[in-house]
């Protein structure tokens, strides 16, 4: 019985695999799971900064009316961060994680 388990498992892969990139963040930027099946679909990371149409911004002004909290949204106003109701480029970090069962 016990022989029979040792060969099972001298062919699969017992181990995850981490590729850091080399910085001083050590930031991840890939990683293959455990079994030999996951070898060649790794999770995929990726460490972006946003475009000039990313993400919106917006303000909201809560006050109370009748015993009820009345919210109005409104796209925020240009400022230091903002141009158009979107953030600037460059002004937030993306990170991205690709699905593996794609790769």
């Amino acid at each position: 019985m016990m022989v029979i388990l040792l060969q099972c498992i001298r062919g699969e892969k017992s181990f995850s695999e981490k590729t850091l990139e080399n910085s001083p963040l050590d930031r991840m930027l890939n990683q293959k799971q455990v079994s030999t099946a996951w070898v060649t679909k790794p999770i995929l990371l990726e460490y972006l900064s946003n475009t000039a149409t990313d993400v919106g911004k917006y303000v909201t002004t809560t006050t109370p009316l009748e015993g009820i909290a009345n919210s109005i949204l409104k796209v925020s106003p240009n400022d230091v961060n903002t141009a158009s109701g979107f953030y600037k480029a460059n002004q937030l970090y993306k990170n991205s994680v690709n699905d593996v069962c794609k790769s």
